[in-house]
Protein backbone atom coordinates (compact mmCIF):
# COMPACT_ATOMS: atom_id res chain seq x y z
CA UNK A 1 0.00 0.00 0.00
CA UNK A 2 1.07 3.44 -0.86
CA UNK A 3 0.35 6.56 0.99
CA UNK A 4 1.77 10.24 1.52
CA UNK A 5 2.27 11.56 5.20
CA UNK A 6 3.79 14.72 6.69
CA UNK A 7 6.79 14.97 9.01
CA UNK A 8 5.86 17.21 11.51
CA UNK A 9 9.31 17.89 12.73
CA UNK A 10 10.41 19.30 9.11
CA UNK A 11 6.51 20.18 7.32
CA UNK A 12 8.12 17.26 4.49
CA UNK A 13 5.88 15.04 3.02
CA UNK A 14 6.85 11.93 2.35
CA UNK A 15 6.00 9.31 -0.08
CA UNK A 16 5.74 5.95 1.85
CA UNK A 17 4.74 2.43 1.48
CA UNK A 18 3.31 -0.45 3.43
CA UNK A 19 4.66 -3.76 3.17
CA UNK A 20 5.61 -6.75 5.21
CA UNK A 21 7.68 -10.01 4.20
CA UNK A 22 5.63 -12.71 5.05
CA UNK A 23 2.07 -12.41 6.39
CA UNK A 24 3.12 -13.51 9.76
CA UNK A 25 5.34 -10.93 10.24
CA UNK A 26 4.67 -7.15 11.18
CA UNK A 27 4.03 -3.83 8.79
CA UNK A 28 6.75 -2.38 8.11
CA UNK A 29 7.24 1.25 6.33
CA UNK A 30 9.36 2.30 3.49
CA UNK A 31 10.10 5.72 2.57
CA UNK A 32 10.31 5.59 -1.17
CA UNK A 33 11.01 9.46 -2.17
CA UNK A 34 11.04 12.94 0.13
CA UNK A 35 8.45 14.78 -1.36
CA UNK A 36 9.57 18.35 -0.02
CA UNK A 37 7.62 21.24 1.90
CA UNK A 38 4.41 20.79 -0.20
CA UNK A 39 0.36 21.44 0.61
CA UNK A 40 -1.44 18.42 1.70
CA UNK A 41 -3.62 18.74 -1.79
CA UNK A 42 -0.23 18.63 -4.06
CA UNK A 43 1.27 15.57 -2.02
CA UNK A 44 -2.39 13.82 -2.20
CA UNK A 45 -1.92 14.87 -6.29
CA UNK A 46 1.52 13.05 -6.60
CA UNK A 47 0.49 10.13 -4.96
CA UNK A 48 -2.17 9.75 -7.62
CA UNK A 49 0.18 10.81 -10.23
CA UNK A 50 2.57 7.66 -8.61
CA UNK A 51 -0.55 5.50 -8.68
CA UNK A 52 -1.05 6.24 -12.32
CA UNK A 53 0.51 4.22 -14.99
CA UNK A 54 2.48 6.95 -16.38
CA UNK A 55 4.60 7.42 -12.45
CA UNK A 56 4.67 3.79 -13.13
CA UNK A 57 6.12 3.18 -16.73
CA UNK A 58 8.77 6.41 -15.76
CA UNK A 59 9.61 3.91 -13.37
CA UNK A 60 10.07 0.83 -15.16
CA UNK A 61 8.37 -0.46 -12.23
CA UNK A 62 6.34 -3.14 -14.60
CA UNK A 63 9.83 -4.17 -16.77
CA UNK A 64 11.58 -4.25 -13.36
CA UNK A 65 8.95 -6.28 -11.41
CA UNK A 66 9.75 -9.04 -14.40
CA UNK A 67 13.40 -8.60 -14.63
CA UNK A 68 15.19 -11.36 -12.62
CA UNK A 69 18.21 -10.73 -10.69
CA UNK A 70 20.49 -12.93 -12.76
CA UNK A 71 19.30 -10.34 -16.26
CA UNK A 72 20.17 -7.50 -14.27
CA UNK A 73 23.84 -8.92 -12.91
CA UNK A 74 24.47 -9.58 -16.89
CA UNK A 75 23.25 -6.42 -18.05
CA UNK A 76 25.50 -4.53 -14.97
CA UNK A 77 28.56 -6.98 -16.13
CA UNK A 78 28.40 -5.39 -19.66
CA UNK A 79 28.03 -1.82 -18.78
CA UNK A 80 30.97 -2.10 -16.20
CA UNK A 81 32.99 -3.49 -19.50
CA UNK A 82 32.65 -0.05 -20.89
CA UNK A 83 33.50 1.68 -17.77
CA UNK A 84 37.22 1.91 -16.62
CA UNK A 85 37.13 -1.04 -14.44
CA UNK A 86 40.16 -3.24 -14.45
CA UNK A 87 39.73 -6.57 -15.33
CA UNK A 88 40.96 -7.50 -11.53
CA UNK A 89 37.62 -5.77 -10.52
CA UNK A 90 35.78 -6.99 -12.87
CA UNK A 91 36.36 -10.23 -12.00
CA UNK A 92 35.45 -10.14 -8.65
CA UNK A 93 32.06 -8.13 -9.16
CA UNK A 94 31.17 -11.38 -11.28
CA UNK A 95 32.22 -13.83 -8.64
CA UNK A 96 30.91 -12.05 -5.88
CA UNK A 97 27.29 -11.21 -7.61
CA UNK A 98 27.29 -14.55 -8.75
CA UNK A 99 27.62 -16.11 -4.51
CA UNK A 100 25.13 -14.15 -3.93
CA UNK A 101 23.03 -14.84 -6.97
CA UNK A 102 22.87 -18.05 -5.95
CA UNK A 103 22.23 -17.38 -2.34
CA UNK A 104 18.91 -15.81 -2.53
CA UNK A 105 18.05 -17.48 -6.03
CA UNK A 106 16.97 -15.89 -9.38
CA UNK A 107 14.89 -14.00 -8.01
CA UNK A 108 13.21 -10.53 -9.39
CA UNK A 109 14.89 -7.42 -8.78
CA UNK A 110 12.55 -5.84 -6.41
CA UNK A 111 11.76 -8.78 -4.25
CA UNK A 112 15.33 -8.35 -3.03
CA UNK A 113 15.90 -7.14 0.70
CA UNK A 114 17.78 -5.99 3.06
CA UNK A 115 17.42 -8.80 4.95
CA UNK A 116 18.50 -10.98 1.88
CA UNK A 117 22.01 -9.47 2.71
CA UNK A 118 21.84 -9.91 6.25
CA UNK A 119 21.72 -13.60 5.99
CA UNK A 120 24.33 -14.04 3.40
CA UNK A 121 26.41 -12.10 5.38
CA UNK A 122 25.75 -13.91 8.48
CA UNK A 123 26.71 -17.00 6.47
CA UNK A 124 30.09 -15.63 5.61
CA UNK A 125 30.62 -14.82 9.53
CA UNK A 126 29.45 -18.12 10.13
CA UNK A 127 31.89 -20.00 7.60
CA UNK A 128 34.79 -18.04 9.28
CA UNK A 129 36.71 -17.26 5.86
CA UNK A 130 35.97 -14.02 4.96
CA UNK A 131 37.81 -11.01 7.11
CA UNK A 132 35.90 -8.03 8.40
CA UNK A 133 37.59 -6.34 5.04
CA UNK A 134 36.15 -9.12 2.88
CA UNK A 135 32.33 -8.75 3.90
CA UNK A 136 32.73 -4.91 3.56
CA UNK A 137 34.07 -5.22 0.31
CA UNK A 138 31.07 -7.56 -0.92
CA UNK A 139 28.65 -5.43 0.40
CA UNK A 140 30.66 -2.36 -1.18
CA UNK A 141 29.88 -4.43 -4.64
CA UNK A 142 26.16 -5.05 -3.73
CA UNK A 143 25.42 -1.31 -3.01
CA UNK A 144 27.27 -0.22 -6.17
CA UNK A 145 25.12 -3.14 -7.94
CA UNK A 146 21.89 -1.40 -6.46
CA UNK A 147 22.88 2.00 -6.78
CA UNK A 148 23.18 1.62 -10.81
CA UNK A 149 19.73 -0.41 -11.06
CA UNK A 150 18.23 2.83 -9.40
CA UNK A 151 20.19 5.71 -11.61
CA UNK A 152 19.24 3.54 -14.15
CA UNK A 153 15.33 3.66 -13.58
CA UNK A 154 14.96 -0.28 -12.94
CA UNK A 155 14.74 0.38 -9.07
CA UNK A 156 13.22 3.10 -6.99
CA UNK A 157 15.49 2.69 -4.31
CA UNK A 158 18.53 0.41 -3.38
CA UNK A 159 17.50 -2.48 -0.62
CA UNK A 160 20.69 -1.79 0.88
CA UNK A 161 20.80 1.81 1.28
CA UNK A 162 20.77 1.69 4.86
CA UNK A 163 22.95 -1.55 5.27
CA UNK A 164 25.89 -0.32 6.87
CA UNK A 165 30.03 -1.60 7.05
CA UNK A 166 30.88 -3.31 9.87
CA UNK A 167 33.48 -1.10 11.81
CA UNK A 168 37.01 -2.56 11.71
CA UNK A 169 40.01 -1.78 14.08
CA UNK A 170 42.75 0.13 12.34
CA UNK A 171 45.60 -1.87 12.04
CA UNK A 172 49.31 -1.15 11.97
CA UNK A 173 51.02 -2.14 8.55
CA UNK A 174 53.69 -4.30 8.55
CA UNK A 175 56.07 -3.31 7.55
CA UNK A 176 59.20 -5.84 6.75
CA UNK A 177 63.20 -5.28 8.19
CA UNK A 178 65.51 -4.01 5.86
CA UNK A 179 67.56 -7.43 7.10
CA UNK A 180 64.77 -9.52 5.38
CA UNK A 181 65.09 -7.57 2.16
CA UNK A 182 68.34 -8.51 2.33
CA UNK A 183 67.49 -12.06 3.23
CA UNK A 184 65.16 -12.62 0.41
CA UNK A 185 67.03 -10.81 -2.90
CA UNK A 186 69.74 -13.46 -1.12
CA UNK A 187 67.50 -16.64 -1.45
CA UNK A 188 65.39 -15.38 -4.72
CA UNK A 189 65.92 -16.99 -7.37
CA UNK A 190 68.02 -14.50 -10.96
CA UNK A 191 64.67 -13.03 -12.65
CA UNK A 192 62.79 -12.75 -9.20
CA UNK A 193 65.52 -10.27 -7.62
CA UNK A 194 65.01 -8.11 -10.45
CA UNK A 195 61.16 -8.03 -9.87
CA UNK A 196 61.66 -7.30 -6.19
CA UNK A 197 64.35 -4.74 -7.03
CA UNK A 198 61.43 -2.69 -8.89
CA UNK A 199 59.23 -3.37 -5.80
CA UNK A 200 61.54 -2.11 -3.50
CA UNK A 201 62.95 0.89 -5.27
CA UNK A 202 59.93 2.16 -6.63
CA UNK A 203 56.50 1.05 -4.92
CA UNK A 204 54.47 -0.19 -7.20
CA UNK A 205 51.72 -2.53 -6.83
CA UNK A 206 52.18 -5.97 -8.06
CA UNK A 207 49.79 -5.51 -11.47
CA UNK A 208 51.40 -2.30 -11.83
CA UNK A 209 54.89 -4.30 -12.29
CA UNK A 210 53.77 -7.11 -14.20
CA UNK A 211 52.24 -4.77 -16.56
CA UNK A 212 55.50 -2.23 -17.15
CA UNK A 213 57.03 -1.87 -20.20
CA UNK A 214 60.15 -0.25 -21.79
CA UNK A 215 58.01 2.57 -23.31
CA UNK A 216 57.05 3.31 -19.82
CA UNK A 217 60.46 3.90 -19.23
CA UNK A 218 62.58 7.18 -19.96
CA UNK A 219 66.34 6.29 -18.86
CA UNK A 220 67.04 10.17 -20.45
CA UNK A 221 64.90 11.67 -17.57
CA UNK A 222 65.10 9.03 -14.90
CA UNK A 223 61.25 8.94 -14.67
CA UNK A 224 58.91 5.81 -14.78
CA UNK A 225 55.60 6.25 -15.54
CA UNK A 226 52.64 4.28 -14.35
CA UNK A 227 50.33 4.49 -16.81
CA UNK A 228 46.42 3.86 -16.52
CA UNK A 229 44.83 3.79 -20.32
CA UNK A 230 42.29 1.37 -21.18
CA UNK A 231 43.99 0.99 -24.70
CA UNK A 232 47.17 -0.13 -22.99
CA UNK A 233 44.79 -3.01 -21.27
CA UNK A 234 45.93 -1.70 -17.54
CA UNK A 235 44.40 0.34 -15.26
CA UNK A 236 45.32 1.36 -12.29
CA UNK A 237 44.00 1.17 -8.89
CA UNK A 238 42.70 4.82 -8.69
CA UNK A 239 42.55 4.95 -12.60
CA UNK A 240 45.52 7.80 -13.17
CA UNK A 241 48.96 7.94 -14.27
CA UNK A 242 51.63 8.68 -12.23
CA UNK A 243 55.55 9.23 -12.32
CA UNK A 244 58.10 7.95 -10.42
CA UNK A 245 61.48 8.89 -10.25
CA UNK A 246 64.56 6.15 -11.00
CA UNK A 247 67.26 5.17 -8.49
CA UNK A 248 70.74 4.66 -9.91
CA UNK A 249 70.89 1.42 -8.55
CA UNK A 250 67.79 0.57 -10.17
CA UNK A 251 68.40 2.02 -13.35
CA UNK A 252 71.10 -0.14 -13.79
CA UNK A 253 69.02 -3.06 -13.23
CA UNK A 254 66.95 -1.67 -16.11
CA UNK A 255 69.41 -1.13 -18.85
CA UNK A 256 70.96 -4.79 -18.20
CA UNK A 257 66.89 -6.34 -18.57
CA UNK A 258 66.61 -3.59 -21.55
CA UNK A 259 68.99 -6.02 -23.59
CA UNK A 260 68.77 -9.56 -22.09
CA UNK A 261 66.12 -11.73 -21.35
CA UNK A 262 66.16 -14.13 -18.19
CA UNK A 263 64.10 -17.16 -18.30
CA UNK A 264 61.89 -17.57 -15.28
CA UNK A 265 62.25 -21.11 -15.55
CA UNK A 266 65.92 -22.21 -15.36
CA UNK A 267 67.68 -18.33 -15.12
CA UNK A 268 69.07 -18.49 -18.07
CA UNK A 269 70.30 -14.68 -19.60
CA UNK A 270 70.41 -14.54 -23.30
CA UNK A 271 69.80 -11.63 -25.28
CA UNK A 272 66.37 -10.09 -26.03
CA UNK A 273 64.36 -11.31 -29.39
CA UNK A 274 62.42 -8.47 -30.91
CA UNK A 275 59.17 -9.80 -29.53
CA UNK A 276 60.36 -9.88 -25.80
CA UNK A 277 61.22 -6.14 -26.14
CA UNK A 278 57.58 -5.20 -25.03
CA UNK A 279 57.42 -5.84 -21.21
CA UNK A 280 59.96 -5.71 -18.59
CA UNK A 281 59.00 -9.19 -17.39
CA UNK A 282 57.78 -11.70 -19.70
CA UNK A 283 57.94 -15.21 -21.04
CA UNK A 284 59.47 -16.81 -23.87
CA UNK A 285 56.90 -15.97 -26.25
CA UNK A 286 56.85 -12.08 -25.15
CA UNK A 287 53.86 -11.93 -23.33
CA UNK A 288 54.29 -10.70 -19.49
CA UNK A 289 54.18 -12.28 -16.39
CA UNK A 290 51.38 -12.25 -14.24
CA UNK A 291 51.67 -14.81 -11.19
CA UNK A 292 55.18 -15.24 -9.31
CA UNK A 293 53.15 -17.23 -6.70
CA UNK A 294 55.49 -20.40 -6.40
CA UNK A 295 58.76 -18.60 -6.58
CA UNK A 296 58.03 -15.76 -4.14
CA UNK A 297 56.72 -18.79 -2.09
CA UNK A 298 59.93 -20.68 -1.98
CA UNK A 299 62.03 -17.70 -1.86
CA UNK A 300 60.59 -15.99 1.31
CA UNK A 301 60.38 -20.05 3.32
CA UNK A 302 64.33 -19.95 2.50
CA UNK A 303 65.17 -16.54 3.52
CA UNK A 304 63.32 -17.70 7.13
CA UNK A 305 60.23 -15.07 6.55
CA UNK A 306 57.06 -17.58 5.69
CA UNK A 307 54.80 -14.73 6.39
CA UNK A 308 56.12 -12.14 3.99
CA UNK A 309 53.35 -10.62 1.22
CA UNK A 310 54.22 -9.07 -1.50
CA UNK A 311 52.66 -5.85 -0.51
CA UNK A 312 54.77 -5.28 2.21
CA UNK A 313 57.57 -4.45 -0.12
CA UNK A 314 55.38 -1.54 -0.69
CA UNK A 315 54.66 -1.13 2.62
CA UNK A 316 58.93 -1.23 3.28
CA UNK A 317 58.89 0.98 0.62
CA UNK A 318 56.72 3.93 1.67
CA UNK A 319 58.33 3.79 5.28
CA UNK A 320 61.90 3.96 3.94
CA UNK A 321 61.21 6.86 1.25
CA UNK A 322 59.35 9.10 3.85
CA UNK A 323 62.26 8.27 6.55
CA UNK A 324 64.80 9.93 3.76
CA UNK A 325 62.42 12.84 2.07
CA UNK A 326 60.35 13.73 5.39
CA UNK A 327 57.17 14.71 2.80
CA UNK A 328 54.15 12.53 3.02
CA UNK A 329 52.55 14.30 0.35
CA UNK A 330 56.12 13.15 -2.08
CA UNK A 331 55.37 9.83 -0.65
CA UNK A 332 51.70 9.39 -1.25
CA UNK A 333 52.28 11.10 -5.21
CA UNK A 334 54.86 8.60 -6.06
CA UNK A 335 52.53 5.20 -4.29
CA UNK A 336 49.19 6.56 -6.15
CA UNK A 337 47.33 7.16 -3.14
CA UNK A 338 43.96 8.62 -3.83
CA UNK A 339 44.10 9.68 -0.25
CA UNK A 340 46.85 11.06 1.98
CA UNK A 341 45.06 9.22 5.27
CA UNK A 342 46.07 5.93 3.49
CA UNK A 343 50.03 6.96 3.45
CA UNK A 344 49.90 8.63 6.92
CA UNK A 345 49.24 4.70 8.07
CA UNK A 346 53.01 4.96 7.02
CA UNK A 347 54.05 8.19 8.20
CA UNK A 348 53.33 11.36 9.79
CA UNK A 349 55.76 13.81 8.90
CA UNK A 350 55.62 17.02 6.36
CA UNK A 351 57.92 18.69 4.80
CA UNK A 352 59.10 19.74 0.95
CA UNK A 353 60.23 17.87 -1.51
CA UNK A 354 61.62 17.84 -4.91
CA UNK A 355 61.87 14.53 -7.17
CA UNK A 356 65.84 14.34 -6.53
CA UNK A 357 65.00 13.23 -2.68
CA UNK A 358 64.45 9.61 -3.75
CA UNK A 359 68.37 9.62 -4.54
CA UNK A 360 68.43 9.62 -0.81
CA UNK A 361 67.26 5.79 -0.30
CA UNK A 362 70.09 3.82 0.65
CA UNK A 363 71.51 0.58 -1.77
CA UNK A 364 69.28 -2.36 -1.37
CA UNK A 365 70.71 -5.54 -2.12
Amino acid sequence: MVYVRKLKSRGYWLLCEKYRIAESKPWKERIIKSLGKLTKPQAQSILREYESNSMLQQFNIHTAQKKLLSEAITEYLHYCTIQQISKHHQANKRIWLGKFLKFVGDICITEVTAQHYERYRDKMISSKRYTISTQNNYLRTFKTFFNWLVESDQLLFSPLRKVKAIKQIDYEPEIPPEEAIQRLLTEAPLHLQYMLSVLVYTGVRRGEMFNLKFSNINFDENIITITSDRDSGFITKNKKTRHIPIHPVLKEKLLFLEQNWICPHFNIISPREPHQRQYLFCHRNGKNIKDIKTTWNKAKARAGYPNLKIHHLRHFFCSVLHKYTNDIYFVSRVLGHSDIQVTQRYCHLLGGYTQQQILKMPVIG
